[in-house]
């Protein structure tokens, strides 16, 4: 069966949600090495890491609104639908464990949910 375009917007959306998300968590560990800590917004990643200038300045990138911030331990990332069900159907969290997971829904997703396979 020929998938829908729509389908394949979804999902080259949530490919290149993770794919930031994978960015991200290098660019995490660079600033761990350089600083001793690890960065709780987008502008100091940028800072070390000019292809994230664009999420620093809007936050927006593959349809997804990504949000990083410092835990007590270290980091966590959450990457949700700008417009659930025309953008994608799923959202995504990660942290420095750097497992991916996905919910299936306009919930934010958790630790608790399922990892990408």
């Amino acid at each position: 069966p020929a998938v829908v375009p729509h389908r394949r917007i979804q999902y080259a959306n949530g490919m290149g949600a993770m794919k930031t998300i994978t960015i991200l968590h290098a660019a995490e560990t660079w600033h761990f090495s350089q600083f001793g800590k690890f960065a709780g917004s987008f502008q100091e990643l940028a800072s070390l890491d000019d292809t994230l200038s664009d999420l620093a300045r809007t936050g927006d990138a593959a349809g997804y609104r990504f949000t990083i911030f410092l835990t007590a331990r270290d980091y966590a990332i959450h990457a949700n639908l700008i417009k659930f069900g025309t953008d994608g159907g799923r959202t995504f969290f990660s942290d420095e464990t750097l497992e991916i997971h996905q919910h299936y829904g306009p919930e934010p997703a958790a630790a608790t949910d399922p990892l990408v396979k």
